[in-house]
């Protein structure tokens, strides 16, 4: 946020001009704030002036659904409405804007929850299909199966009715994105179907992942994922998590170890035995339960220094961008909004 709030005016020069030249740094939902104050000092009620500013060209960024290169905040909220929230290059987050269309057609209020308030459990970070380098969406819907939903490039995510159609000869073309002028041509398997996990991998395809593993069968009750992301700085993948059963250690680090062919080995990070260290390392010690933050999110780097960083939302209805370090939790937030974020189902 910009302040013209100034004893000493800095831009009195594009003032004698008539204008104020200001860029702004991040791509979707802008929010400008004026008031005016005439010559006896009198100062005007402010007035709100939201805009959008286009994405840039290219491939998205890890975490990036608005084009700019920075990590952004998908949420749900009370409503059961999907919206956007484009961070910046401190991580904070001033304005939203609705995250999903139907075609060119705003999405029926409530699709993201069920009658009984249940709602989709979301989560973004890079392009799933059809393969076009736009961030996609990746849902658990209330009905218990998993849908990819395809991103626009602009922060928002489609599901026109071809999309939807099980039909190849139906399928046609998707509109193009912001990003892409050619219309994108959906694959033959591209119906609004669940992604599926075969149990016998029968080949890689736009919607389909070759296997799942199960990882630990208990003990997962009192814990939640924060984030699978290098955060030690070894360049293989660690596994945050929130431990509600030890207020003493309410997030944990475990360390992952080189996988055979790059990446983690899976079973180094099932368990503290067998992780890098063999332990579970305190990433933060007390003040992270599920009452003190009913809600937090891994992100890939969103302020620059090169390490992970997280989402968290604390029960008065603040939402933060924590700075994440490679040993431990450095200790401030580098963002901040305050959009009435306790009343949100979930964010991701």
């Amino acid at each position: 946020m910009w302040s013209y709030d100034q004893k000493t005016w800095v831009w009195n020069t594009e003032l004698a001009l008539g204008s104020i030249n200001l860029k702004v740094d991040i791509a979707g939902p802008n929010v400008l704030y004026v008031r005016t104050v005439n010559k006896a000092g009198n100062i005007s009620a402010p007035t709100t002036y939201l805009f959008y500013v286009r994405p840039r060209p290219g491939v998205d960024k890890p975490g990036d659904v608005t084009g700019d290169g920075f990590p952004d905040i998908l949420a749900i909220d009370g409503a059961g409405n999907l919206r956007t929230y484009a961070g910046d290059a401190t991580g904070d987050t001033d304005a939203w804007l609705p995250g999903a269309v139907d075609g060119d057609k705003p999405v029926a209020g409530g699709y993201w929850k069920d009658a009984s308030g249940k709602p989709a459990l979301i989560s973004h970070s890079t392009d799933w299909f059809p393969g076009d380098g736009i961030t996609d969406l990746i849902a658990r819907m209330p009905d218990g199966k998993l849908y990819v939903y395809p991103g626009d490039g602009a922060g928002r995510f489609d599901m026109p009715a071809a999309w939807r159609s099980c039909s190849r000869q139906a399928l046609g073309t998707l509109p193009p994105s912001p990003r892409s002028s050619p219309p994108r041509t959906p694959p033959a398997t591209a119906c609004r179907t669940p992604l599926r996990v075969p149990e016998t991998p029968s080949g890689p395809s736009p919607d389909t992942r070759e296997a799942a593993k199960l990882m630990s069968a208990t003990g997962w009750t009192a814990k939640d994922i924060v984030g699978v992301r290098d955060i030690s700085g070894d360049e293989v993948p660690d596994l945050l998590f929130r431990d509600n059963a030890d207020l003493n250690r309410t997030l944990a680090l475990r360390k992952g170890k080189p996988g055979p062919s790059g990446g983690a080995d899976l079973n180094s990070l099932a368990t503290a035995s067998a992780s890098e260290g063999a332990q579970d390392n305190t990433y933060a010690t007390t003040g992270w339960g599920r009452a003190a933050i009913p809600m937090v999110l891994g992100t890939p780097d969103a302020n620059g220094d090169g390490v992970p960083d997280f989402w968290a939302v604390n029960p008065i209805g603040h939402q933060y961008l924590m700075r994440g370090g490679t040993t431990q939790w450095l200790g401030d937030a580098s963002g901040r909004d305050e959009d009435d974020w306790h009343t949100f189902l979930t964010i991701g």
